[in-house]
């Protein structure tokens, strides 16, 4: 039965790098015009299967200790975007937030606000570590769909200009080592900063 739920699950399988109407109502066997009984252009198919995506994920359980479960809720959504190439730019571009997205971030924030943080701060430590995970993960898909001559070519670029061998030899590692290793350091080093200057 055609519903907004099954039309989100078919757009997940197609992938957000070639999301159209078109090819999820070929894959659902269903008529082009069919599918906006349940969504009303693109824009909101890629907000539908977002928030299905959102609804999926692994979130963690409130903890006492804010540090962990800031830093897990940053692994989850880099996870996510990760395994899903293309949902953070296509959300991006629709200018709106996934429903399951902005509820989930809401109760995550009230619940840092539970373990002592002031709400200003709240916000602002949740949205720096989401804007992180987002960006990386963003950049991750970018350097898996490479070649592994590609990755080196891009890290030399990026390399060759550093002219202390530490720097370049690190830059390097970034691009052409496992992507997950150099987001840990980022978000080591950001949770390290609300640390010092939000945490309660």
């Amino acid at each position: 039965m055609l519903s907004r739920d099954a039309i989100a699950d078919a757009a997940l399988d197609i992938g957000f790098e070639h999301l159209t109407l078109v090819a999820v109502a070929e894959r659902l066997g269903v008529t082009h015009a069919s599918l906006y009984g349940h969504i009303s252009d693109r824009d909101d198919l890629v907000i539908a299967a977002a928030d299905r995506l959102i609804e999926r994920a692994p979130w963690p359980e409130p903890s006492d200790d804010w540090r962990d479960y800031l830093a897990e809720q940053a692994w989850v959504l880099w996870g996510v975007a990760a395994e899903n190439p293309g949902v953070s730019r296509a959300v991006q571009a629709t200018g709106r937030a996934p429903k399951a997205m902005a509820a989930h971030f809401a109760t995550m924030c009230r619940h840092l606000v539970t373990l002592g943080f002031s709400p200003e701060h709240a916000l602002l430590a949740g949205d720096t570590v989401f804007d992180l995970a987002a960006d990386s993960s963003d950049q991750t898909v970018e350097l898996r769909n490479r070649s592994d001559e590609e990755r080196r070519a891009l890290a030399e670029d990026w390399s060759i200009p550093l002219d202390e061998p530490g720097l370049a030899s690190t830059m390097f590692e970034a691009f052409t080592g496992e992507p997950s290793v150099w987001f840990g350091r980022k978000l080591d080093l950001v949770l390290a900063g609300i640390e010092a200057r939000l945490a309660p």
